[in-house]
């Protein structure tokens, strides 16, 4: 049975976050590694600074057009790899 949590103090190095600024961090799925990919919520809130908390980040995922690679994503836990293309298009971000 696989893991449905993850700790932030336990997240790959390989990912840009603080390790003791919260307990828990969005746990990725996807088919990319843990090295080369990280979920879209820790994307938005924890590398681009988009959003201060999960509930923001949600509210942005399910209302605002973020696409990644051309399609629409309102998955949080959606892994998003080391070349793919982050799209947000309210702000004209991409």
């Amino acid at each position: 049975m696989a893991k449905k949590h993850m700790k932030r103090i336990a997240a790959p190095f390989a990912w840009m976050v603080e390790r003791k600024a919260g307990k828990f961090i969005a746990r990725p799925r996807g088919s990319f590694s843990f090295g080369t990919g990280m979920p879209l919520m820790t994307v938005i809130k924890d590398v681009l600074g988009l959003v201060e908390t999960r509930k923001e980040g949600k509210r942005v995922l399910n209302s605002r057009d973020v696409f990644v690679n051309g399609v629409r994503r309102k998955d949080e836990k959606f892994m998003v790899g080391l070349m793919d293309l982050l799209s947000l298009k309210d702000l004209g971000k991409t």
